[in-house]
């Protein structure tokens, strides 16, 4: 479905004069002036390709491959410009970007598109007891 654009991103990045595309033009600059690597480009690509493919996920395995490719992978396209290295830095990235997808879910079209509001709280605390009672907290 994102054949083309993606096809234009990698033509922009490898130089290529058929490369006319002014958003693939200055997405290809960042990724060689910052050192971006073109993987993570390609992961937030497959991630819309996902919003235009799918409405629901069944589970939270599925939700947070979701959300590793529409927000981890705008983290780890985030830290050579920030000067960020090392495998900490990425696991971070990761995790972030997926607590942040989740976290903006209330208001955001992962509930709405997605998933009801107590199947992702629901999703995520039966798969994750322990690390999902931030969501919503349990009456004492």
């Amino acid at each position: 479905m994102l054949a083309r654009p993606l096809q234009e991103v990698d033509a922009a990045i490898a130089h290529d004069p058929k490369a006319v595309d002014p958003v693939a033009l200055a997405l290809a600059k960042a990724v060689r002036t910052y050192g971006i690597p073109a993987v993570h480009v390609h992961e937030l690509l497959r991630g819309v390709a996902m919003d235009l493919e799918k409405d629901r996920y069944a589970n939270f395995g599925e939700l947070r491959e979701y959300c590793y490719h529409v927000a981890s992978a705008v983290g780890l396209m985030a830290l050579p410009i920030f000067g960020a290295r090392g495998d900490q830095a990425k696991a971070y990235a990761v995790e972030l970007g997926i607590a942040l997808q989740l976290t903006a879910a209330p208001g955001h079209h992962i509930v709405q598109k997605r998933m009801e509001p107590c199947a992702v709280v629901g999703v995520v605390r039966t798969q994750h007891p322990s690390s999902a009672d931030f969501l919503i907290p349990t009456p004492s």
